[in-house]
Protein backbone atom coordinates (compact mmCIF):
# COMPACT_ATOMS: atom_id res chain seq x y z
CA UNK A 1 0.00 0.00 0.00
CA UNK A 2 1.33 3.30 -1.29
CA UNK A 3 1.18 6.13 1.34
CA UNK A 4 1.64 10.32 0.75
CA UNK A 5 2.62 12.90 2.98
CA UNK A 6 -0.52 14.97 3.75
CA UNK A 7 1.49 18.45 3.40
CA UNK A 8 3.28 17.70 0.14
CA UNK A 9 1.47 14.96 -0.93
CA UNK A 10 4.66 13.35 -2.19
CA UNK A 11 5.38 9.80 -1.54
CA UNK A 12 6.03 8.91 2.17
CA UNK A 13 6.68 5.98 3.95
CA UNK A 14 3.66 4.93 7.07
CA UNK A 15 1.71 8.11 6.43
CA UNK A 16 3.46 10.19 8.68
CA UNK A 17 5.02 12.60 6.18
CA UNK A 18 8.09 13.68 5.51
CA UNK A 19 10.08 15.40 8.53
CA UNK A 20 10.95 18.45 6.86
CA UNK A 21 7.45 18.82 6.00
CA UNK A 22 5.58 18.17 9.35
CA UNK A 23 5.11 21.33 11.43
CA UNK A 24 7.93 22.55 14.34
CA UNK A 25 5.92 21.37 17.31
CA UNK A 26 5.55 17.79 15.55
CA UNK A 27 9.76 17.48 14.93
CA UNK A 28 10.10 19.00 18.37
CA UNK A 29 7.67 16.46 19.91
CA UNK A 30 8.96 13.25 18.19
CA UNK A 31 12.57 14.94 19.35
CA UNK A 32 11.21 14.71 22.81
CA UNK A 33 9.50 11.20 22.37
CA UNK A 34 12.77 9.59 21.10
CA UNK A 35 15.13 11.25 23.89
CA UNK A 36 12.67 9.95 26.31
CA UNK A 37 13.60 6.73 25.11
CA UNK A 38 17.42 6.87 25.20
CA UNK A 39 17.03 8.07 28.72
CA UNK A 40 15.28 5.35 29.95
CA UNK A 41 17.67 2.61 28.15
CA UNK A 42 20.86 4.49 28.75
CA UNK A 43 19.54 6.47 31.98
CA UNK A 44 21.48 4.69 35.23
CA UNK A 45 21.09 4.92 39.19
CA UNK A 46 24.59 5.41 40.43
CA UNK A 47 26.19 6.19 43.76
CA UNK A 48 27.73 10.04 43.66
CA UNK A 49 31.00 10.71 44.76
CA UNK A 50 32.38 7.30 44.70
CA UNK A 51 29.55 5.98 46.87
CA UNK A 52 28.22 8.73 49.20
CA UNK A 53 24.83 8.84 48.31
CA UNK A 54 22.78 7.00 45.53
CA UNK A 55 20.56 9.15 43.09
CA UNK A 56 17.97 8.98 40.36
CA UNK A 57 19.72 10.39 37.25
CA UNK A 58 19.30 11.06 33.49
CA UNK A 59 22.62 10.06 31.91
CA UNK A 60 23.73 10.96 28.88
CA UNK A 61 26.59 8.97 26.52
CA UNK A 62 29.25 11.15 24.65
CA UNK A 63 30.07 9.77 21.33
CA UNK A 64 34.36 8.73 21.32
CA UNK A 65 36.09 7.89 18.94
CA UNK A 66 36.27 3.66 18.70
CA UNK A 67 39.36 3.12 19.96
CA UNK A 68 38.86 1.23 22.98
CA UNK A 69 40.73 3.35 25.07
CA UNK A 70 39.05 4.07 28.68
CA UNK A 71 37.06 7.65 27.21
CA UNK A 72 35.15 5.56 24.98
CA UNK A 73 31.63 6.23 26.81
CA UNK A 74 31.65 8.65 29.16
CA UNK A 75 28.55 8.95 31.82
CA UNK A 76 27.59 12.73 33.40
CA UNK A 77 24.69 12.80 36.01
CA UNK A 78 23.40 15.57 37.30
CA UNK A 79 22.03 15.86 40.86
CA UNK A 80 19.40 18.23 41.84
CA UNK A 81 18.92 19.15 45.12
CA UNK A 82 16.13 20.71 47.00
CA UNK A 83 16.85 22.72 50.26
CA UNK A 84 14.82 23.72 53.19
CA UNK A 85 13.45 19.92 53.70
CA UNK A 86 11.27 20.88 56.74
CA UNK A 87 10.65 23.94 56.81
CA UNK A 88 6.79 23.82 56.28
CA UNK A 89 4.21 20.94 55.35
CA UNK A 90 3.46 22.75 51.99
CA UNK A 91 6.72 23.13 51.06
CA UNK A 92 7.57 19.51 51.67
CA UNK A 93 5.13 18.29 49.89
CA UNK A 94 5.85 20.37 46.59
CA UNK A 95 9.65 18.91 47.04
CA UNK A 96 8.32 15.23 47.94
CA UNK A 97 6.05 15.69 45.02
CA UNK A 98 9.39 16.69 42.52
CA UNK A 99 11.31 13.52 43.75
CA UNK A 100 8.82 11.08 42.83
CA UNK A 101 8.60 12.74 39.20
CA UNK A 102 12.42 12.71 39.08
CA UNK A 103 13.35 16.31 38.88
CA UNK A 104 14.57 15.96 42.63
CA UNK A 105 17.29 13.61 43.46
CA UNK A 106 18.39 14.54 47.24
CA UNK A 107 17.12 17.04 49.53
CA UNK A 108 18.77 18.94 52.35
CA UNK A 109 16.95 18.66 55.58
CA UNK A 110 16.65 21.99 58.15
CA UNK A 111 16.50 19.92 61.59
CA UNK A 112 14.94 23.07 63.57
CA UNK A 113 12.45 23.77 60.71
CA UNK A 114 8.75 23.15 61.99
CA UNK A 115 7.79 20.02 59.99
CA UNK A 116 11.21 18.61 60.37
CA UNK A 117 9.94 15.27 61.83
CA UNK A 118 7.34 15.01 59.23
CA UNK A 119 10.15 15.41 56.51
CA UNK A 120 12.83 12.75 58.19
CA UNK A 121 9.50 10.48 57.69
CA UNK A 122 9.00 11.12 54.28
CA UNK A 123 12.70 10.68 53.52
CA UNK A 124 12.27 7.13 54.64
CA UNK A 125 9.31 6.62 53.27
CA UNK A 126 10.39 7.21 49.87
CA UNK A 127 13.94 6.79 50.43
CA UNK A 128 15.05 9.57 49.48
CA UNK A 129 18.82 10.80 49.67
CA UNK A 130 18.87 13.46 52.56
CA UNK A 131 21.53 16.12 53.85
CA UNK A 132 22.02 18.29 56.84
CA UNK A 133 21.07 21.93 55.80
CA UNK A 134 22.96 23.55 58.34
CA UNK A 135 21.02 26.18 60.13
CA UNK A 136 22.81 29.02 61.90
CA UNK A 137 20.56 31.61 60.67
CA UNK A 138 16.83 30.94 60.96
CA UNK A 139 14.59 29.93 63.78
CA UNK A 140 15.64 28.20 67.17
CA UNK A 141 18.94 26.38 67.49
CA UNK A 142 18.64 22.84 68.37
CA UNK A 143 22.01 22.93 70.67
CA UNK A 144 22.83 24.78 73.76
CA UNK A 145 22.19 28.00 72.76
CA UNK A 146 18.53 27.27 73.28
CA UNK A 147 18.77 27.25 76.56
CA UNK A 148 20.73 30.01 77.73
CA UNK A 149 22.82 33.02 76.81
CA UNK A 150 24.63 32.70 73.52
CA UNK A 151 25.91 34.57 70.51
CA UNK A 152 24.07 33.08 67.85
CA UNK A 153 20.91 34.35 69.21
CA UNK A 154 19.00 37.39 69.65
CA UNK A 155 17.04 38.29 73.03
CA UNK A 156 13.86 36.13 72.17
CA UNK A 157 15.93 33.29 71.90
CA UNK A 158 16.09 32.82 67.69
CA UNK A 159 18.99 33.25 65.84
CA UNK A 160 19.72 36.79 64.44
CA UNK A 161 18.40 36.40 60.95
CA UNK A 162 19.87 36.00 57.93
CA UNK A 163 22.15 39.38 57.50
CA UNK A 164 22.00 39.95 61.08
CA UNK A 165 24.14 36.55 61.52
CA UNK A 166 27.01 38.17 58.68
CA UNK A 167 26.57 41.52 60.67
CA UNK A 168 27.55 39.56 63.90
CA UNK A 169 30.24 37.77 62.34
CA UNK A 170 31.94 40.28 60.61
CA UNK A 171 31.62 42.44 63.76
CA UNK A 172 33.66 39.51 65.58
CA UNK A 173 30.81 38.97 67.63
CA UNK A 174 29.91 35.40 66.81
CA UNK A 175 31.78 32.72 69.58
CA UNK A 176 33.18 30.22 66.92
CA UNK A 177 33.24 27.51 69.82
CA UNK A 178 29.43 28.17 70.02
CA UNK A 179 29.31 27.39 65.97
CA UNK A 180 31.02 23.99 66.60
CA UNK A 181 28.40 23.08 69.52
CA UNK A 182 25.50 24.37 67.51
CA UNK A 183 26.43 22.31 64.28
CA UNK A 184 27.10 19.05 66.28
CA UNK A 185 23.96 19.35 67.77
CA UNK A 186 22.26 19.79 64.17
CA UNK A 187 24.47 16.68 63.30
CA UNK A 188 23.20 14.68 66.49
CA UNK A 189 19.74 15.42 65.86
CA UNK A 190 19.69 14.65 61.72
CA UNK A 191 21.07 11.39 63.07
CA UNK A 192 17.94 11.23 65.44
CA UNK A 193 15.42 11.82 62.57
CA UNK A 194 16.93 9.70 60.13
CA UNK A 195 19.33 7.14 61.89
CA UNK A 196 22.03 7.58 60.29
CA UNK A 197 24.56 10.11 58.82
CA UNK A 198 23.74 12.88 56.43
CA UNK A 199 25.07 12.31 52.63
CA UNK A 200 25.98 15.82 52.74
CA UNK A 201 25.92 18.88 54.72
CA UNK A 202 25.33 22.69 53.07
CA UNK A 203 24.39 25.87 54.60
CA UNK A 204 21.22 27.53 55.16
CA UNK A 205 21.13 30.97 53.22
CA UNK A 206 25.18 29.91 52.80
CA UNK A 207 26.33 30.83 56.29
CA UNK A 208 28.84 27.86 55.96
CA UNK A 209 31.09 29.83 53.78
CA UNK A 210 31.54 32.84 56.35
CA UNK A 211 34.56 34.05 57.47
CA UNK A 212 35.94 31.82 60.75
CA UNK A 213 32.60 29.71 60.17
CA UNK A 214 33.73 27.51 57.48
CA UNK A 215 36.90 26.61 59.01
CA UNK A 216 34.57 25.35 62.35
CA UNK A 217 31.76 24.04 59.54
CA UNK A 218 34.65 21.74 58.46
CA UNK A 219 36.63 20.98 61.20
CA UNK A 220 33.10 19.51 62.19
CA UNK A 221 32.33 17.34 59.18
CA UNK A 222 35.53 16.09 58.76
CA UNK A 223 34.79 15.13 62.40
CA UNK A 224 31.90 13.14 61.73
CA UNK A 225 33.30 11.55 58.13
CA UNK A 226 30.63 13.57 56.19
CA UNK A 227 32.87 14.67 53.13
CA UNK A 228 30.30 16.14 50.58
CA UNK A 229 29.75 20.52 50.82
CA UNK A 230 28.73 22.92 48.90
CA UNK A 231 30.52 25.89 47.25
CA UNK A 232 27.99 28.50 45.95
CA UNK A 233 30.25 30.31 43.20
CA UNK A 234 27.95 31.44 40.83
CA UNK A 235 29.94 33.57 37.99
CA UNK A 236 28.06 36.57 36.47
CA UNK A 237 25.33 36.36 39.26
CA UNK A 238 26.19 39.67 41.08
CA UNK A 239 26.36 41.42 37.43
CA UNK A 240 22.46 40.13 36.32
CA UNK A 241 20.60 43.16 35.74
CA UNK A 242 17.23 42.08 36.66
CA UNK A 243 18.05 41.25 40.21
CA UNK A 244 17.59 44.10 42.40
CA UNK A 245 20.74 45.69 43.61
CA UNK A 246 20.20 43.86 47.21
CA UNK A 247 20.34 40.70 46.00
CA UNK A 248 23.13 41.16 43.50
CA UNK A 249 25.51 42.71 46.56
CA UNK A 250 24.13 39.64 48.61
CA UNK A 251 25.13 36.96 45.85
CA UNK A 252 28.62 38.90 45.30
CA UNK A 253 29.17 38.90 48.98
CA UNK A 254 28.77 35.21 49.04
CA UNK A 255 30.92 34.42 46.03
CA UNK A 256 33.73 36.32 47.87
CA UNK A 257 33.46 34.38 50.91
CA UNK A 258 32.99 30.79 49.22
CA UNK A 259 36.64 31.39 47.43
CA UNK A 260 37.91 32.11 50.68
CA UNK A 261 36.68 29.27 52.21
CA UNK A 262 38.43 26.79 49.22
CA UNK A 263 41.43 26.52 51.66
CA UNK A 264 39.55 25.20 54.87
CA UNK A 265 37.33 23.24 52.67
CA UNK A 266 39.97 21.42 50.94
CA UNK A 267 42.50 21.54 54.52
CA UNK A 268 39.81 19.26 55.69
CA UNK A 269 39.14 16.82 53.30
CA UNK A 270 35.60 17.97 51.94
CA UNK A 271 34.79 17.30 48.05
CA UNK A 272 32.99 20.47 46.67
CA UNK A 273 32.92 21.64 43.25
CA UNK A 274 31.97 25.51 42.27
CA UNK A 275 29.51 25.87 39.53
CA UNK A 276 31.44 28.00 36.59
CA UNK A 277 34.92 26.26 36.79
CA UNK A 278 34.88 22.72 37.73
CA UNK A 279 31.46 21.68 36.78
CA UNK A 280 30.91 21.29 33.14
CA UNK A 281 28.43 23.65 32.24
CA UNK A 282 26.61 26.42 34.37
CA UNK A 283 24.38 25.14 37.39
CA UNK A 284 21.11 26.74 37.37
CA UNK A 285 19.12 27.48 40.74
CA UNK A 286 15.56 27.67 41.71
CA UNK A 287 13.51 27.41 44.36
CA UNK A 288 10.44 25.05 45.15
CA UNK A 289 7.99 27.14 46.35
CA UNK A 290 5.63 29.71 45.21
CA UNK A 291 6.29 32.85 43.55
CA UNK A 292 7.18 35.74 46.67
CA UNK A 293 3.69 37.65 46.32
CA UNK A 294 1.51 34.81 45.89
CA UNK A 295 3.02 32.75 48.82
CA UNK A 296 2.57 36.18 50.89
CA UNK A 297 -0.84 36.28 49.91
CA UNK A 298 -1.78 32.60 51.08
CA UNK A 299 0.20 32.30 54.61
CA UNK A 300 2.43 30.05 53.58
CA UNK A 301 6.24 29.41 53.29
CA UNK A 302 8.70 32.49 53.09
CA UNK A 303 10.57 32.60 49.64
CA UNK A 304 13.91 33.41 48.62
CA UNK A 305 16.25 32.68 46.02
CA UNK A 306 19.14 30.96 45.41
CA UNK A 307 21.98 28.82 45.50
CA UNK A 308 24.56 26.18 43.75
CA UNK A 309 24.47 22.40 45.41
CA UNK A 310 28.76 21.66 44.22
CA UNK A 311 29.16 17.96 45.25
CA UNK A 312 30.76 15.60 43.20
CA UNK A 313 28.90 16.01 39.88
CA UNK A 314 27.54 18.37 37.61
CA UNK A 315 24.59 19.86 40.05
CA UNK A 316 21.13 21.85 40.11
CA UNK A 317 19.93 23.37 43.46
CA UNK A 318 16.58 24.52 44.61
CA UNK A 319 18.13 25.94 47.54
CA UNK A 320 17.89 29.65 49.19
CA UNK A 321 20.03 32.37 49.59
Amino acid sequence: MRHFCSRCKSRARGGAGHPACRDPRDRQAARTKAERGRVRRGGASGDVGGGAWTVRSRARTLARPADGGPMARLRVRLVVTADDFGYCPRRDEGIVEAFLAGAVTSVSLLVNGSAAESAAELARRHQIPTGLHANLSEGRPVGPARHGASSLIGSEGFFLGKMGFRRAVAAGEVILPQVREELEAQLSRFRELLGRDPTHVDGHQHVHVLPGVCRVFAEALQACGVRFTRLPLERGVDGCAWLEAPARAFAGAVEQDARAAIGPFVHHGLRARTAGSACPGRCAALHPGRPRRQEARRGGCQQSRSGTLCGALPTVTLADS
